[in-house]
C-alpha cells in the first residue's frame, strides 16, 4: 500500500525491515563469535524460544479478537511453578494435568470476566495477574 511519495526503500524497510535486521544481526553475532552459527548452539537457541512460541501462538488468538491479555506470563509461571510442587505429591503425569487445568481455570475466569461482565480486558487481566502474583508467591 503506496502512499504519495514514499520511497521504494521505504516500501522494502517496511515489509521486510526485521528480517533485515533478523539477518543483519545474526550474522554479526556468527563473525564476532565461532561458535554461533554451530548446530549446538542453534538447537539450544531453538530450544529455549519454544516456550514464548507456544505462548505468543496462543496470545494471537486474544489480540485477533481486540483484546489483550496481561496475565499471561503470571499464568506460566504459576502453572510451572505448580507442576514443580505437585510432582513430588501426584507424579509428573498428573501434576502436568492438574497444572494445565489451572491454566484452563485461569484463562476461563479471565474470559467470563471480559465476555460475560463485560469488563476491560486489561483491567481484568492485570487484576487476575496480581491474584495469581499473590497466590503464587505465597
Amino acid at each position: 500500500m503506496a502512499t504519495r511519495g514514499e520511497t521504494t526503500a521505504i516500501r522494502i524497510l517496511r515489509q521486510w525491515g526485521t528480517i533485515i535486521v533478523l539477518v543483519l544481526a545474526a550474522a554479526g553475532f556468527a563473525v564476532a563469535s565461532p561458535y554461533f552459527a554451530t548446530v549446538s548452539n542453534l538447537n539450544n537457541i531453538l530450544f529455549s524460544m519454544i516456550v514464548s512460541a507456544l505462548v505468543s501462538l496462543g496470545l494471537t488468538w486474544v489480540v485477533i479478537a481486540g483484546s489483550f491479555d496481561l496475565s499471561i506470563g503470571l499464568t506460566v509461571t504459576t502453572t510451572s511453578i505448580l507442576v514443580a510442587f505437585l510432582i513430588p505429591v501426584v507424579g509428573p503425569w498428573a501434576a502436568i494435568i492438574l497444572a494445565l487445568a489451572a491454566a484452563c481455570l485461569i484463562g476461563l475466569v479471565n474470559g467470563v470476566l471480559v465476555t460475560y461482565g463485560r469488563l476491560s480486558g486489561i483491567v481484568v487481566t492485570l487484576g487476575v495477574c496480581s491474584f495469581s502474583t499473590g497466590s503464587t508467591f505465597s
